[in-house]
């Protein structure tokens, strides 16, 4: 079977890390005073964060220019994933971590990703970045079962592919509302409830 795996938010926890950043970067480099809202119960949109604080594009744009390749670099696998996807593959699963990472000009995203992921011991088969259009991806390569935190990639894999769609369910988007029966989409909180 061809499992496919978002990296951000699905198999590590990113979002921590960019909030915490973002608040840092708020007050010490746009030197904005701290803010007494809540920026952490988003309704499912990753940038939140960003509008919570009142950052236009520009703000969120030189955020993450700045502090991107540390994102990637700081975060931690959840729970119980570098076990799950060892077994996978020992079980003759053939592992897709298909994610959106930007490459770019100045960083070697893939060699920080790549490097991150050897650190962790995380087992894949194929590591595919700046995927957009994450269904071309998968029908492409004949994906069975998909993973993903953003909703709008799950509706779009279920309705341009034959392939089965977990939902993660994360801080950022645990708020949301989500139409899981008209889609056919199983939302789980971990990989470990994973059921197929």
């Amino acid at each position: 079977m061809k499992i496919g795996f978002d990296l951000d938010d699905v198999l590590c926890d990113t979002y921590s890390i960019i909030l915490e950043e973002s608040l840092r970067y708020h007050c010490e480099v746009l030197k904005r005073k701290a803010i007494k809202r809540n920026i952490f119960e988003s309704k499912g949109d990753y940038f939140y964060f960003a509008k919570s604080l009142r950052w236009g594009d520009k703000e969120t744009e030189d955020f993450f220019y700045d502090f991107y390749p540390e994102f990637l670099k700081r975060c931690i696998p959840y729970d119980g994933v570098v076990d799950i996807l060892k077994k996978l593959i020992n079980r003759g699963n053939e592992v897709h971590i298909i994610t959106a990472r930007e490459r770019r000009i100045n960083e070697d995203v893939f060699r920080i990703t790549e490097d991150w992921l050897i650190k962790w011991g995380i087992s894949y088969n194929y590591l595919n970045l700046g995927e957009k259009d994450k269904s071309e991806y998968i029908k492409k390569n004949g994906i069975d079962i998909f993973v993903d935190d953003s909703w709008d990639n799950c509706k779009k894999v279920y309705k341009n592919t034959g392939c089965k769609v977990f939902h993660m369910i994360c801080p950022y988007n645990k708020y949301g509302e989500y139409d899981y029966n008209k889609y056919e989409i199983i939302p789980i909180t971990q990989l470990s409830e994973m059921k197929f």
